[in-house]
């Protein structure tokens, strides 16, 4: 591959080829040797997981995905290609890896590059029937995913064999534990309050115990999911690991994505109800146990990705708690 020097139109793009570690020049590097091509570009994804991801423009149109990691991120690399190998082979659209190296100093995985954008950039120009047949594609989809076996046990875990909870109940608590002290950190903690998920759990044990111990996907739509310019589903992106209990979990937290983004929670309830599943009680308390797992975000600090809590923020989920609340009363 020829470098590029500082003073082309490459040296632009691909960035200075001195610099050691995950960075523009290594990605062009890895995607040059495994697509056989000329690099074209390099754009670098900003992102608050794990590690580095770059989209490669080839010369020949062609793109692909470099993701690298540094060597404590080795595991959160070969998490994503182990849940790639088990998920693709039950249809579920997740980019093809081309390439796989796990162990150098900077592991890495180079997949294709799936067309379109992430759901939550895309949702505001999305017609509503495009919404809908989205949501409904989503619906199908689930029906994939929880095809994937399971031994009984509940809770998220990107390792299958080693479930933490007997019961969906506890793995709700711990979603709650978890992000306590974060949320404190934070300086949430009297918003966290105002929710009161605790008490709702608890209202629900009956009913939470009765939840079947189903996989899903249970990052927010908005992030993971990849939608043409057209609102077709494109595939799956950053997909680590799974949830087992209900997967009206995952609409949940997607509707609390939708309202963060300022964005209405249409496209959530048209997904709920293509999959054939009620807006009761148990809905509202996952709006309520997502809506704290997205306050824990902004206290987290044990990847060194803490997100700075504004003024803004601050405003908007006093906007967004009351609506939350006063679904949940309406069953008590």
């Amino acid at each position: 591959m020829p470098l590029p020097d500082r003073t082309g139109s490459r040296a632009g793009r691909i960035g200075p080829r001195h610099e050691v570690g995950p960075s523009a020049f290594l990605a062009a590097s890895i995607a040059e040797g495994v697509t056989r091509g000329g690099i074209a570009e390099v754009r670098h994804f900003p992102t608050r997981r794990y590690h580095h991801l770059y989209d490669v423009g080839l010369t020949d149109g062609r793109r692909v995905i470099v993701r690298i990691g540094l060597s404590d991120e080795r595991e959160a690399i070969a998490r994503t290609a182990f849940w790639t190998d088990q998920l693709r082979p039950l249809g579920v659209p997740i980019p093809e890896i081309l390439s796989r190296d796990l162990t150098s100093l900077f592991p890495s995985l180079v997949t294709e590059r799936l067309p379109g954008s992430r759901l939550g950039r895309a949702v505001a120009r999305l017609s509503r029937a495009a919404k809908g047949n989205l949501a409904g594609t989503l619906a199908d989809l689930q029906v994939l995913v929880a095809r994937y076996p399971g031994g009984g046990r509940f809770g998220w875990s990107s390792d299958p064999e080693s479930l933490p909870h007997a019961g969906w109940r506890d793995s709700l608590v711990d979603v709650l534990d978890t992000n306590a002290p974060r949320i404190h950190d934070a300086g949430l903690g009297d918003m966290s309050a105002l929710i009161d998920a605790p008490r709702w759990i608890e209202r629900a044990a009956v009913a939470l115990d009765a939840v079947a111990a189903t996989p899903f996907v249970p990052d927010p739509a908005t992030a993971t999911v990849v939608v043409t310019d057209g609102g077709h589903l494109s595939g799956l992106v950053d997909i680590n690991g799974l949830c087992w209990g209900d997967p009206r979990f995952a609409i949940a937290a997607t509707y609390v994505a939708l309202l963060n983004g300022r964005q209405p929670g249409d496209f959530a309830e048209a997904w709920l109800a293509l999959s054939g599943q009620p807006r009761d009680q148990l809905f509202w308390l996952y709006v309520a146990v997502a809506l704290v797992q997205f306050m824990g975000e902004y206290g987290r600090t044990d990847l060194g990705t803490a997100t700075g809590l504004t003024v803004s923020d601050k405003r908007r989920l006093k906007r967004i708690i009351p609506g939350i609340v006063t679904e949940l009363e309406r069953f008590s």
